[in-house]
């Protein structure tokens, strides 16, 4: 009995240690859709905020230029839905927009493109996410990242992030057809790994409270080494 409760002890730390470094790596900025019903008709939602540091700002630049990533994003057609018309279907997106220039990117009142802002020049194609933006600028220039989700295939994009801050997911259906739903991920991983912006400067913090915690968890050990006898008799009271 006397090597069992040691022993038991030193399975709880190394399994609390374990749980420790493993905490940093659940952080990441990845939005995962699980059959997620298709927004309505020439509708669009914002569904998350991801924090962003160019490469030139990062704290730490190990791992390069930061990026959104869309991976596996798939369209999926209801039973008895138009299957010629879902084959040619390109009506939904998923965007990251900076947060500080949506209303000026986005318009309230008109946010799908239609075939006289093609003719214009204000978008490439119709039925599609249309911004406020000058003609002559690309969606790279106002730092707007785009990915057309089709029905039936997938085709991962991964597009470098150019500039700081805090950048909002929206998922859009400017087209006529919602019978459906998405599955499939977008990742933000910026030059120094998966942890958002907003969370990197809180790591000096968490790592002395983890040694604050780690030396109480020492003592505790400590003390229970040592009198392990009066702690196994007192479960008898």
């Amino acid at each position: 009995l006397g090597g069992a409760l040691p022993s038991a002890m030193a399975r709880h730390c190394r399994a609390a240690l374990v749980l420790a470094c493993t905490c940093r790596l659940a952080v990441a900025q990845i939005y995962t859709f699980e059959k997620m019903p298709l927004p309505e008709p020439k509708s669009l939602h914002t569904l998350y905020a991801f924090y962003v540091y160019s490469h030139q700002d990062a704290p730490e630049r190990t791992l390069g230029q930061p990026f959104v990533k869309f991976a596996g994003l798939q369209s999926t057609a209801s039973e008895g839905a138009d299957n010629e018309k879902v084959a040619n279907y390109e009506g939904i997106q998923l965007s990251i927009l900076p947060y500080r220039n949506f209303w000026t990117l986005i318009s309230p009142d008109k946010f799908c493109s239609v075939d006289e802002d093609v003719t214009a020049g204000k978008a490439v194609s119709a039925n599609k996410l249309l911004t406020q933006k000058d003609p002559t600028q690309q969606d790279v220039d106002v730092n707007l990242y785009s990915h057309t989700v089709k029905f039936g295939s997938s085709m991962d994009q991964q597009l470098p992030v150019h500039s700081t801050g805090v950048y909002i997911l929206v998922f859009s259906n400017c087209g006529d057809f919602n019978s459906g739903e998405v599955s499939g991920s977008i990742i933000v991983k910026n030059s120094y790994g998966f942890l958002p912006g907003n969370e990197y400067h809180k790591m000096p913090f968490y790592g002395w409270l983890s040694l604050v915690y780690g030396t109480m968890a020492m003592v505790w050990m400590g003390l229970s080494l040592r009198y392990w006898r009066g702690l196994f008799y007192i479960q008898y009271c």
